[in-house]
C-alpha cells in the first residue's frame, strides 16, 4: 500500500520533520530554519517551475508592497533587524509555495492511493509510540511524551491532522469514514492530545446533517464523545478557559487573546509590528505562567513571540489589517467546510490539486485559532500553496475532472 507512493511520503514527512529536527536537535530558535532549508532543496530540485512560478498578479503585488510598508512603519520606534530579515524569508516561503502549486497543477498527481497511505503511515507513527511508552522521542528529544519523530504532540497533530481530514473526505462509505474518526479520536483521547481532538470535531462536522438519521445516530453519538472529552479533567482543563485557571496550555491561549486584545489598543489599531509579538508589555497571564513554572522576573514564560495560535499573532502585530486577514480567512474556510461538506458523500477516485487545496484550507483553521507556531510552519506553507491553487481555479478558469466509482 505504502511503497507506490513512497517518494511522495518521504516529501511530505521531512517537510513536517526537518524543521523540528532543526529546532530540537540543533537548538534552533523556531521552525524556521528547518524549514528554510527543506524548501531551498524544494525550489533547487524544482527549478523547471521556478520561471512560471515568479509571475505575480497586480493583486499579490499590491498585498506585498502593503505587506513591506507595514514593515518599514513599524520600525520607528527602533532600529531591529528581525523584520526585514523575516520579510525576506516571507518573499521565499511565497515563492517556494508558488513553485510547489505549479508542480502540482502541472504533472504531480496525489491520488487516493496516497492519501491513504500516508494516513495509515503517520498514524503508524502514532501507535508506534504508544505502543514503545515514548521511548524513541524521550531518548532523541529529551522529551516524555512526544511522538517520534514529530517531537511533541501538537507538532505531530498540526501535521497529520489535514492529512487525516483528507483521508476521511476521500475514503469511500460513511460508516468507513465514522470508523476512521472514531480510531483517531480514540488515539488523541489516549495521548491527550487537544489539538488532535479538535481535528476530529473537525472531520466529525464534514459528516452530520440536520436530518432523521442525524438525530437518532449522529446527535447522541456526538453527545457522548463530546460529553467523554469534556468530563476527562486533562481535555476539560484546556477547553474550559477561564482567568483562574492554572493550567498552562490555557493560560498561554488567554495570553494570546490578552496580547493581541492589548497591542490593539496601543497601537492604535495599527499593530505593534511584524514579528514584534513579545516585545509589548507582557499581560496579568505572563506573570501567573512565571510563577507556575517557578521562573524568576527575568523569566521569558511561554510563548510570547507566538501568541499561542496564529490569529493572536497576526491582530497583535498588524491591528486592523490583521483583523481583516482573519475575517478573510473565515470566509474561505466557510467556503471551503461548505465544499467539502458536498464532496464528503461522494467518493472520488482522481483528487485534483483543488481538492487538496480545499482540505488544507480547511483544516488551517486549528493553526489560526487553537494552536500555532508563528508564520514558519509546514502547513502554513501548505496553506499558501492552497491558497496559489484556488486562485488558478478562479482566475485562470481551470477545469479539474473528478472520477468517481
Amino acid at each position: 500500500m505504502i511503497k507506490p507512493y513512497f517518494g511522495k511520503i518521504c516529501f511530505f514527512v521531512l517537510l513536517g520533520v526537518i524543521p523540528v529536527l532543526f529546532r530540537e536537535v540543533f537548538g534552533a530558535s523556531s521552525l524556521a530554519l528547518g524549514l528554510a532549508v527543506f524548501l531551498s532543496l524544494l525550489v533547487l530540485t524544482n527549478a523547471r517551475y521556478f520561471k512560471k512560478a515568479q509571475i505575480y498578479r497586480f493583486s499579490e503585488i499590491l498585498i506585498l508592497w502593503v505587506f513591506l510598508l507595514h514593515v518599514i512603519l513599524s520600525m520607528f520606534g527602533g532600529l531591529d533587524s528581525k523584520p526585514l530579515l523575516s520579510f525576506v524569508f516571507v518573499l521565499f516561503v511565497i515563492l517556494a509555495s508558488r513553485v510547489f502549486a505549479e508542480r502540482l497543477l502541472s504533472n504531480w498527481n496525489l491520488e487516493y492511493g496516497f492519501f491513504k497511505a500516508i494516513f495509515f503511515f503517520l498514524f503508524a507513527l502514532l501507535l508506534f509510540a504508544i505502543a514503545t511508552d515514548y521511548h524513541f522521542s524521550g531518548y532523541f528529544y529529551d522529551r516524555a511524551k512526544g511522538i517520534f519523530p514529530f517531537g511533541e504532540p501538537s507538532n505531530y497533530a498540526l501535521f497529520f491532522g489535514p492529512f487525516f481530514l483528507a483521508f476521511v473526505v476521500f475514503v469511500d462509505g460513511f460508516w468507513k469514514k465514522m470508523f476512521v474518526i472514531a480510531f483517531v479520536g480514540g488515539g488523541a483521547f489516549y495521548v491527550q492530545s487537544t489539538t488532535l481532538m479538535v481535528y476530529v470535531f473537525l472531520a466529525a462536522a464534514l459528516l452530520f446533517k440536520f436530518n432523521i438519521g442525524f438525530i437518532l445516530c449522529g446527535l447522541p453519538a456526538l453527545a457522548i464523545g463530546g460529553g467523554g472529552v469534556l468530563l476527562d479533567p486533562y481535555f476539560s482543563s484546556r477547553v474550559i478557559i477561564t482567568p483562574e485557571t492554572n493550567n498552562l496550555s490555557a493560560l498561554v491561549y488567554l495570553q494570546g487573546l490578552s496580547d493581541a486584545y492589548n497591542s490593539l489598543l496601543q497601537s492604535h489599531g495599527f499593530g505593534i509590528g511584524f514579528q514584534m509579538l513579545g516585545t509589548q508589555p507582557p499581560s496579568e497571564f505572563f506573570f501567573k505562567i512565571q510563577s507556575i513554572l517557578g521562573q524568576d522576573s527575568n523569566g521569558t514564560g511561554l510563548n510570547r513571540e507566538d501568541g499561542g495560535f496564529l490569529a493572536a499573532k497576526i491582530i497583535a502585530e498588524f491591528g486592523v489589517l490583521g483583523i481583516a486577514l482573519i475575517l478573510s480567512y473565515i470566509f474561505l474556510f466557510i467556503h471551503s467546510f461548505l465544499r467539502l461538506r458536498s464532496l464528503v458523500r461522494k467518493p472520488v477516485m482522481t483528487i485534483s490539486p483543488h481538492h487538496f487545496a480545499l482540505v488544507f484550507s480547511y483544516a488551517f483553521f486549528v493553526e489560526v485559532f487553537v494552536r500555532g507556531t508563528g508564520y514558519f510552519s509546514p502547513t502554513l506553507f501548505l496553506f499558501l500553496v492552497s491558497l496559489f491553487i484556488l486562485s488558478r481555479d478562479k482566475v485562470g478558469g481551470l477545469k479539474f475532472q473528478v472520477q468517481r466509482y
